[in-house]
């Protein structure tokens, strides 16, 4: 009979002094050392195993049962090493394998065991025991680092910032990079990007690829302590299970006047060429809405995605606490107002500093440096009803009211999107901006 620490009774085990016993016959030591720990007489059974190693050092059940001795008088470190000779002996050794995945287990580090029953198991492939122990294992292992995970996740603290894009995210993320607290995280993402395209047209499986976006962050905020923001729009169709997932997460929702986001995305030319077209939302080809879509006129694509958006980030935040998210708007942060030191008091960061937020404001961060398009001031009737049409009712939620009156378009301005439709049509290559070329044309076509 071997000893295994599993089935011993502590309650009953009593540590008694005891002369060494005189014998030199191992078998006879072997067995009065298992007959005195059965006795709960622990001091006799040790001498015996002790004396057993000093004449045979390969003996494996006496190395076996003396870590077991040890193990419970608190000498782990020793245990383990006798549990570990035993192996080197005969790595197919059982109550050794047993032993010290339980010591190990009880250290915290139960996956050291894993090696050493691959190794049993490559010498006895048929050996059923050691299948199934390395079955239960592995699944105790796994089971304790969903524990260690879920532990380590309600105690991360992340914000997130939901958006459209082209809503100031740079700026904003520079202003909440004063908090030392914080760590930020803004930065295209094609793969998210291509994720939440497919999510979108529901051919992902969003508990999946949350796994994959979370991990990194999780894995970095378990270790430095910060809080950490993502100013990511590519994580927006997200937010329902990243809300589930961190419970103590919070939400930055970042809206811009419909016209100014109109505008924006006409002179980065989406949904007509712009480098991350592929990555921006559509819908699924499958879909009776999508033969109607790809009819619609790049104005109305771009308020689409500036509805559909919205709408989503409105559905969701409505299943959560208020106290989860803030609700900001681009003017604000802009205009330099007291919503900015407002969002610090919600994420519970310091840092703020109107001084410094102030030349933030100054350095127009990521400002487009190419295309243009005519501001809202000027714009035709025409323009002004598909934004009125297709963003008025979702953007009085927000605050924002559009215009209904028509206001009138200068005589001397040509373009083709407005009231004039033009006798030729020019196609130019546009290089760094084309201002001067642009400007040029304008003022020769505005001639009569």
């Amino acid at each position: 009979m071997f000893l295994n620490i599993e089935k011993i009774d502590l309650i009953n085990i009593m540590i008694n002094n005891t002369n060494e016993l005189q014998t030199n016959n191992p078998a006879i030591l072997f067995q009065k050392g298992e007959r005195f720990f059965n006795e709960k007489e622990i001091s006799k059974a040790r001498v015996c195993f002790e004396k057993i190693i000093a004449m045979d050092s390969q003996h494996i059940e006496a190395l076996n049962n003396l870590g077991v001795i040890l193990f419970f008088e608190g000498e782990t470190s020793q245990a383990s090493e006798l549990f570990e000779k035993a192996l080197s002996i005969d790595p197919s050794y059982k109550d050794a394998i047993k032993n010290l995945y339980y010591l190990l287990r009880s250290s915290g580090n139960p996956s050291a065991i894993i090696s050493y029953l691959r190794e049993a198991i490559r010498l006895n492939p048929q050996d059923q025991e050691l299948e199934k122990l390395f079955q239960e294992v592995t699944s105790h292992i796994s089971n304790g680092k969903k524990n260690n995970l879920a532990s380590e996740i309600g105690k991360i603290e992340a914000f997130f910032v939901l958006s459209t894009g082209r809503c100031g995210t740079h700026t904003l993320a520079k202003i909440l990079s004063l908090s030392k607290k914080v760590k930020m995280h803004h930065h295209p993402n094609p793969v998210m990007g291509n994720e939440s395209t497919f999510l979108w047209k529901g051919d992902v499986n969003k508990s999946d690829v949350s796994r994959q976006i979370l991990s990194p962050l999780i894995s970095e905020a378990s270790k430095d302590g910060l809080v950490h923001g993502s100013i990511t729009p590519e994580l927006t169709l997200f937010t329902d299970v990243i809300a589930q997932k961190l419970p103590n997460s919070k939400f930055l929702i970042l809206v811009r006047h419909p016209y100014q986001f109109v505008r924006s995305a006409l002179k980065q030319n989406y949904y007509q060429g712009h480098s991350d077209d592929s990555l921006r939302l559509q819908p699924s080809k499958s879909s009776e809405f999508y033969s109607k879509w790809k009819g619609l006129s790049q104005i109305e694509k771009i308020c689409w995605l500036w509805v559909e958006t919205y709408k989503w980030i409105l559905e969701v935040i409505s299943k959560l606490n208020k106290q989860r998210y803030l609700i900001i708007h681009f003017e604000d942060i802009q205009s330099g107002s007291s919503k900015i030191q407002e969002i610090f008091e919600f994420l519970n960061i310091d840092g703020y500093c109107e001084k410094d937020v102030k030349q933030i404001l100054e350095m127009s961060l990521n400002s487009q440096s190419y295309g243009r398009f005519p501001t809202p001031d000027v714009w035709s009737s025409k323009i002004k009803d598909i934004v009125n049409d297709q963003c008025g009712s979702l953007a009085k939620q927000f605050g924002y009211i559009l215009e209904t009156t028509p206001v009138a378009v200068p005589y001397t301005i040509n373009h083709p999107c407005w009231r004039h439709v033009p006798k030729v049509s020019i196609g130019l290559p546009i290089y760094s901006g084309g201002t001067m070329l642009a400007d040029s044309l304008e003022s020769i076509l505005s001639q009569d």
